[in-house]
């Protein structure tokens, strides 16, 4: 897990170890900045010493969960958020692979099929993969959903050993996510979200354990998000990094995907009432020197009435 964690893809992968192999970075399949800085944040740690802090959030008992009947999503029209991208996939892959998407009665989501695995050249198969039979359960409870990877019958691949993530609601919102070691109920990471008094969400700060402190600022324009601010804190009060990620050229047309927060992947876009098509991210070390920046253009497909088709 890690600190200020950015987008990424398989291509951004190739570049970024390339790019920024002097700044001893050891890329996974997280995002641009969470690749650049997990292992920078490991080394950091080691002269930092390990640490554990807590955060906490108002929790009411009651939660309204999102629901929806999207079956499925192409991975190439969406990105996870920064504070996720050091615990799962791919963020923006050129290639149009789907996540296909299962339901209750109630139109609760309970199973997401199709993700993207990253393994190392030590297994033998370097690389990233889009493996259609692994993916994730979703099981509810009171007030929490607990999002699980499984294996849905691909022999090869085995049982995917990613930790397993408590959502936990707050009447319709996230208020927090925790992510718990495999098999250990011991917490590893924790974001908690805060909201005005419309609901809109302002910021989300993450404790990673034994690295730091993640604090991400979120604006808004007429209901769309625009603009992240990220800062990232040293256990021992230095400074890490920033970040800046832009979302622009909104259309008009509806978001499908407005509040389906349950996902990481669908995180960013649940938040805005249109659909984003251009997103950008820039990182800057402690010494406010760009070490990464980067745009991405989503071309999303519309209907007759010019709304978003994303079950394709």
């Amino acid at each position: 897990m890690n600190l200020l964690v950015i987008p990424v893809n398989l291509k951004y992968l190739l570049f970024l170890k390339k790019a920024l192999s002097q700044m001893l970075i050891q890329p996974s399949r997280l995002s641009f900045f969470g690749v650049i800085l997990i292992a920078i944040s490991f080394a950091l740690s080691i002269s930092t010493g390990c640490k554990k802090d807590s955060i906490d959030s108002p929790i009411d008992e009651s939660a309204i969960f999102p629901t929806s009947k999207i079956k499925s999503i192409s991975y190439k029209d969406i990105i996870e958020p920064t504070w996720n991208r050091f615990t799962d996939g791919i963020d923006i892959p050129f290639e149009a692979d789907s996540m296909r998407l299962s339901y209750d009665s109630q139109g609760h989501l309970t199973k997401k099929l199709g993700l993207w695995l990253s393994l190392s050249s030590a297994t033998g198969y370097s690389g990233a993969f889009f493996i259609k039979k692994l993916g994730d359960t979703l099981d509810y409870s009171k007030n929490s959903v607990v999002v699980s990877k499984k294996n849905f019958g691909d022999p090869f691949w085995g049982t995917p050993q990613q930790d397993p993530a408590t959502l936990t609601f707050s009447g319709k919102k996230l208020v927090k996510v925790t992510t718990y070691s495999s098999g250990v109920k011991v917490p590893l990471d924790t974001t908690v979200f805060t909201y005005d008094s419309k609901g809109i969400l302002q910021k989300s700060v993450t404790k990673i354990f034994w690295r730091g402190t993640q604090t991400l600022l979120y604006k808004f324009t007429q209901g769309n998000l625009t603009e992240i601010d990220g800062r990232v804190v040293n256990y021992d009060g230095s400074e890490f990094g920033t970040s800046t990620e832009l979302f622009w050229d909104y259309d008009t047309a509806p978001n499908p995907l407005y509040g389906f927060c349950l996902l990481p992947e669908t995180f960013y876009r649940s938040l805005s009432q249109n659909n984003f098509r251009k997103y950008s991210i820039t990182i800057k070390n402690a010494s406010s020197q760009v070490v990464f920046s980067s745009e991405h253009w989503f071309y999303l497909a519309y209907d007759k009435s010019g709304n978003w088709v994303v079950s394709k």
